[in-house]
């Protein structure tokens, strides 16, 4: 399940990446999906965090990475947020 903040982080790193190269842009809209969809059969893949129950899973692009951050809870994944490595957070 994916969240609506996550929604909105993934269309705001789309719409920051559309104008510089929409083929870019594609990539990183298909390596994102991959790894979303990776975490329902592989959920545990992502690495711990400071946080109970939260991880981290990084999406190399480039020379960088986007980081999906989610939590497994019972028989499902909530993808939380989405943001680039180089992104001041």
């Amino acid at each position: 399940l994916v969240l609506e903040t996550a929604w909105e982080d993934f269309e705001r790193l789309l719409d920051f990446l559309a104008p510089k190269s929409p083929s870019a842009t594609r990539r990183a809209r298909d390596a994102l999906v991959r790894a979303i969809t990776s975490l329902d059969e592989f959920a545990e893949r992502g690495r711990p965090t400071g946080n109970a129950g939260v991880r981290e899973l990084i999406v190399p692009f480039g020379s960088a990475a986007y980081i999906v951050t989610y939590r497994i809870e019972a028989d499902r994944v909530l993808v939380a947020r989405l943001h680039h490595s180089r992104e001041g957070r």
